[in-house]
């Protein structure tokens, strides 16, 4: 009982003592004679702090004061409150060091300009007997505040912030509730973590991040550590939850990504390790998911100058399904996306590009300010493979590209006709140069030496033996242009692939020839010869024997955009050819005839002079012997 009544007593005294204290400190002391102290140590922040309304004492819930019309500013930020509210620790302020329990700043707004550089000597200076004591915020509360200049366009609204310690080198928990504008667009925003103050509060440490803004579920394990200096660090591993990315831009009104199928960025999910140091921000392992592709790899992005290093493998990607070329209405430019310069290597195990699938693709690309280097350029297409690599200069617009083909089957190609039928195994090399900013330019200055090969070739264009048969052959039974090989040397100059030969077998036939071709009009004009087999066997079909091994001129003229393109014999020459063989015909049988004749005229000849000698051969011989 004593205990309990010693313990009363106690209490009482101290409730006396608190009441009395806070009876002296309110009658005795003027909260604005505070002025000079928080002044001063904001100056010690490098902070112009401004005091323009008056500071009252605050009684309830708790004993405190409020602050009406604040206004500070440092290099590169200015802040301004309606009223700040703090309850205060009652004995601390009869102390060096003022300890505010909790702060609430009113209707707060920040405005960032980020332009500018630190400058210590935007504080001011200003002298008091109390400059050397220090306040101390252990609680702090934003209600209904604004930042802005963060980021061009970029502005927080309704901004609710809380900290449940500023103790230095102790973690507290962070929470935060914004909606975020950028140019008519807005999102909600929640974020909580964990932060650590430096002992000096120079600096700032972030653990334990999570972001939200509608479905989009952002989760940060790790660690930020930004100072006043400008440093900032960060290594953790970050992760985006799966969401319907279209959906999510929808919502805030953002512009969605434009694409062939409308579905397209349906479902994304991302992981990847972050580590943030100087000026570089390194995404590493990377995973993503994007609609049915994963991709793995790497991001090195250099933020000063801004260039990246990405490395990137993917299992497979329908391109068709995302890039569309659909002219801007007022830009005209091509809906493609934007690219920062740097490197860039892709591995692509299935890739859909206009229609047509490509394996094993591998890609090294290098962008820089005046050039872009394709290093490495390899794809398994058509039944062959692609090695190519090249380079583009930006200004002036020239591209050059070198490689080989090997193996492509031309019949799973999408010709236009009167190509659409042919067909075989194509081999060739490459080393082409092309200047201008269109396609069309391009086609026009393309040059450079091509050599091909085509291995069990169909010529359904040129209609070699439809042409020989038609024209000279004895039967109708047609045959296919099939050729064993057709190889081709040709060099282009300014957009016209100038054939020095082309060398084929069709249908037995040995056909030769050279020509040229518009790349753009596609008007062709291609000179030769044929060669009929000397047994006369034209595939299904047999030439009259008057031609059996010999050599006739070829002609191919016209358009292969239009299918006018049309081969033909020359039925001078041909009419030439059969004259001249029949002229030989003709001698040889006179020859025959002559001959014939002659051999009688001597067997008759001999006869008479026989029977000559016959006859008188005896009186003859007498005459000469008396002599």
């Amino acid at each position: 009982m004593r205990i309990f009544k010693a313990l009363l007593i106690l209490v009482m005294v101290s409730i006396v003592a608190v009441a009395a204290s806070v009876a002296y400190i309110t009658q005795v002391l003027d909260p604005n004679d505070l002025k000079p102290t928080l002044i001063e140590t904001a100056k010690k922040q490098q902070i112009a702090l401004r005091l323009d309304g008056n500071i009252a004492w605050t009684f309830w819930p708790w004993f405190g004061m409020t602050v009406e019309n604040v206004q500070a500013n440092s290099a590169n930020w200015t802040f301004d409150a309606d009223q700040l509210e703090g309850s205060l620790s009652i004995l601390s302020i009869l102390s060096d060091t003022i300890v505010i329990d909790e702060l609430t700043a009113m209707s707060p707004r920040v405005r960032f300009d980020l332009s500018k550089s630190s400058n210590a000597d935007s504080a001011t200076t200003e002298s008091s007997e109390s400059a050397d004591r220090v306040v101390l915020i252990r609680q702090l509360a934003i209600q209904s505040g604004a930042i802005e200049g963060l980021y061009p366009g970029l502005t927080l609204n309704r901004l609710n912030l809380s900290v449940d310690s500023l103790s230095p080198a102790t973690a507290s928990r962070l929470e935060l509730e914004t909606y975020v504008e950028w140019d008519e667009k807005q999102a909600p925003l929640k974020i909580g973590a964990q932060i650590i103050p430096t002992a000096t509060f120079d600096g700032l440490t972030i653990r334990d991040l999570e972001l939200q803004s509608r479905d989009l579920k952002l989760s940060y394990a790790g660690y930020l550590s930004a100072s006043k200096s400008g440093q900032f660090s960060a290594e953790g591993q970050l992760s985006v939850d799966e969401l319907s990315l279209r959906q999510w831009l929808r919502a805030g009104n953002f512009e969605v990504p434009k694409t062939n199928e409308l579905d397209r960025f349906n479902r994304f999910q991302l992981n990847t390790g972050l580590k943030v140091s100087n000026d570089l921000v390194s995404l590493r392992p990377f995973a993503l998911i994007l609609d049915e592709t994963s991709i793995d790899g790497r991001v090195d992005l250099q933020l000063n100058p801004l260039n990246i290093d990405l490395e990137l493998l993917a299992d497979t990607l329908n391109l068709d399904q995302y890039v569309t070329t659909e002219a801007d209405a007022n830009s005209g430019q091509s809906n493609l996306p934007p690219v920062l310069l740097g490197t860039y290597k892709f591995d692509i195990g299935s890739l859909i590009v206009n229609q047509s699938e490509l394996t094993d693709v591998g890609v090294d690309l290098g962008i820089g300010a005046d050039e872009i280097t394709v290093g490495r350029l390899d794809a398994n297409l058509f039944g062959g493979e692609l090695r190519a690599a090249g380079t583009h200069l930006i200004a002036p617009q020239i591209t050059n590209l070198t490689g080989t083909v090997n193996g492509i089957q031309l019949s799973q190609f999408q010709f236009a006709k009167p190509l659409d039928t042919l067909s075989g195994s194509l081999q060739t090399t490459f080393d082409l140069r092309a200047a201008g900013r269109t396609q069309e330019e391009m086609m026009t200055s393309v040059s450079g030496p091509v050599r091909a090969k085509i291995a069990n070739a169909f010529l359904g264009p040129l209609n070699v033996s439809d042409v020989i048969c038609q024209t000279i052959a004895s039967e109708r039974n047609l045959s296919a242009n099939t050729a064993d090989t057709l190889a081709l040397k040709a060099d282009f100059q300014e957009g016209i692939a100038v054939i020095e030969s082309i060398k084929a077998t069709v249908a037995n036939i040995a056909i030769q020839g050279k020509g040229r071709i518009s790349l753009v009009s596609t008007a062709s004009n291609i000179q030769g010869s044929i060669e009929i087999p000397s047994d006369g066997v034209i595939g299904s079909c047999n030439a009259p024997e008057v031609l059996n091994g010999v050599s006739l001129p070829l002609s191919c003229r016209g358009q292969l955009r239009n299918e006018s393109l049309k081969c033909s014999l020359d039925e001078k020459a041909l009419n030439q050819v059969i004259a001249k063989a029949a002229e030989k015909e003709l001698r040889k049988q006179a020859d025959k005839k002559l001959k014939a004749a002659e051999q009688q005229l001597k067997s008759s000849v001999e006869e008479a002079i026989k029977k000559k000698l016959d006859s008188e051969g005896s009186n003859l011989l007498k005459n000469l012997l008396n002599r």
